[in-house]
Order: structure tokens, then C-alpha cells, then sequence
């Protein structure tokens, strides 16, 4: 009788229909590029078959884009759902992409309800790629800067609000020889993004194991000509990094002995905009608070030496 009931609970499993999810997987694995699984031959190394996607409603279609990667070299494709509810490939980026697990963030760049793409893919130790894709006429439309060598300057930037009709870019880069990091800034104009004068202080912070009371401080001046001018300050909990995991808990920021952001309004919002008041000389303050009341020692790093899942807040200043 066992033997019938656990015969029978197989086959009830099996009968029900897959979640929205794993049906849009089993769509987009179906379309895995050929060409990714040829290049793996020559080379031999085995294909990865990695994939990741997100689906993207506008006002007259739904669509997937998904991207690939054999772990060596990626691709990123755009699928129509048609009338009779089938996907099929309607465009592919011509781009060169590499790299290995990918991911695919939809984002509402132009904060109009329709979303874009931003698809990232690994390539070397703490290091990455990323590219942007709108959909324009039903293809896939690159948003991104490219550099010299038509491969995306983008490496693993996050998106800010600064009051600007679409949302800002920030990005970190290795510029010059020896090269040096450095913060980069882009706004979205007539739709792309372009390189943009500097941010007036940037930072990111990460907690380490060692318990100190003090907190962690950082100091930045403005020129003379900006004071008076308003600015606004931004807190990106979590970073680059969109992963719950990320995003620091029992936070508080001062700027210049005053209060700008803790608790539940930074801890709850991935980012949070706050119209501040800027000395030529002024000192911000970090503290990563503890369950247990004490104060954890942060440095401030690139967000490219972290691991992955490292608490971390992004904070920039810029001028309005």
C-alpha cells in the first residue's frame, strides 16, 4: 500500500504545471546560442550553458532578455511572446561580450514604467562587464559608453537618483598607466549614457571583523564657489551589489555632527536621496552598528575587493 501512495504522489508531482518562472527558464534554455557551444569546441573546455533573464512588459509586447555564457564568452538575445503564447528570437546583441555567470536586472532608467536590461557577466578575479539594453522598434538597443576596443567601459556600475530626468550612473574604472582607480560619473542623455563631470565626493564602506568605538570618518572639501549652492546626498545601501545580502543593517551616517540617515528609512530602501547643506571643509561618518550595541570598524574600499555578499553602503555628494 506504501509502495501505491508514494507511486501515486510521483505522479501527481508530475502532473503539475511548472511556476511562471521555471517555464521562462525552460524557454530561454531552449534558445541557448549554438554558436556559444561551437566556440567552447576548438578550445576545449566544456560549455557551460550558463543563463540568466528577466522579462520586460512595454506598452505593445512581452519580451525576455535573457543572457548566455558557455564560461568563457557571452551573448545576449531578445525574445518575443507571440499570439498564441510562444517565445521566439527576434534580435541578438552584435556586441562582443565575455565573461561567465551571467546576470540580467531590469531597471526603469527614464523612471517612465518601462524597463530596461542590465545584464553583468564575470571576467577575471573581482572584475566584470556590463551592458545596458533598452528595447527600441523591437530590438535590442545599446545604452552604454563603449571604449576603444568597442567593448563596454562599464564594469560594475549602479544606478543613483540625482534629480535628473533619468537615473545617473556611477562606476569605478582603471584609468591611466600605472593605472589608478578611478570613480566614474554618467547621465543618460538622448539615449545613452555619456560621460558627466564628477561626482563632489563619492565613497564606499564595508564593515570588517574588528569591534572599535570609533567611528569610520572621512573628510572632503568643496571649491569656494559652491558654497551657499544646494547638493544632495545619496545613500546606496548595498552598493553595486543588489543582493539583499549586501545592504548594512543598524547604519548611521552623520554629516558634519548631524544625523542625515539610520534606521529603518536607509535599512528598507536600497537608496535614499537627502537634500544637505555643505561647509567648504566637511566630515562624514560612518558607523555599522552591532545587534549588541557595538560599534563595528568600517574601511572604505573599492566595492571591487569585497566578496560578493559583504555588507556595504555606497555615499556621494553631488551639487544640484
Amino acid at each position: 500500500m506504501r509502495k501505491v501512495f508514494i507511486a501515486l504522489l510521483i505522479s501527481i508531482a508530475a502532473a503539475l504545471p511548472l511556476n511562471a518562472s521555471d517555464q521562462l527558464a525552460d524557454v530561454v534554455a531552449a534558445n541557448y546560442p549554438a554558436n556559444l557551444t561551437a566556440a567552447a569546441s576548438p578550445w576545449h573546455y566544456a560549455d557551460a550553458h550558463q543563463q540568466a533573464f528577466v522579462p520586460i512588459t512595454t506598452p505593445t509586447a512581452h519580451y525576455i532578455v535573457a543572457a548566455y555564457s558557455n564560461g568563457d564568452i557571452g551573448a545576449v538575445l531578445l525574445l518575443l511572446k507571440g499570439k498564441n503564447g510562444a517565445y521566439t528570437v527576434v534580435d541578438k546583441a552584435n556586441d562582443f561580450i565575455f565573461g561567465k555567470n551571467p546576470t540580467v536586472e531590469s531597471i526603469d532608467i527614464e523612471r517612465n514604467g518601462v524597463q530596461e536590461a542590465m545584464v553583468t557577466l564575470e571576467n577575471g578575479r573581482a572584475s566584470a562587464s556590463t551592458w545596458i539594453y533598452g528595447i527600441a522598434s523591437g530590438k535590442l538597443a545599446l545604452l552604454n559608453p563603449l571604449d576603444d576596443d568597442g567593448v563596454s567601459a562599464l564594469v560594475l556600475p549602479y544606478m543613483v537618483d540625482l534629480g535628473n530626468p533619468a537615473l545617473d550612473l556611477v562606476d569605478h574604472a582603471k584609468v591611466g598607466e600605472p593605472s589608478t582607480l578611478t570613480t566614474l560619473h554618467y547621465v543618460f542623455v538622448k539615449g545613452k549614457y555619456i560621460a558627466a563631470p564628477p561626482l563632489d565626493f563619492y565613497s564606499v564602506y564595508f564593515p570588517t571583523p574588528v569591534f572599535a568605538k570609533q567611528q569610520l570618518t572621512s573628510e572632503f572639501s568643496i571649491a569656494p564657489s559652491l558654497i551657499g549652492r544646494a547638493f544632495q546626498l545619496v545613500i546606496v545601501n548595498g552598493g553595486g551589489c543588489t543582493d539583499p545580502c549586501c545592504r548594512a543593517q543598524h547604519l548611521t551616517i552623520t554629516l558634519n555632527g548631524i544625523k542625515v540617515g539610520s534606521g529603518n528609512e536607509v535599512e528598507e530602501r536600497r537608496m535614499v536621496t537627502i537634500p544637505v547643506s555643505l561647509q567648504q571643509d566637511n566630515t562624514l561618518k560612518v558607523d555599522f552598528g552591532t545587534n549588541d550595541g557595538e560599534k563595528e570598524q568600517s574601511t572604505a574600499h573599492s566595492k571591487d575587493d569585497q566578496s560578493k555578499c559583504t555588507p556595504r553602503v555606497a555615499i556621494l555628494v553631488q551639487h544640484e
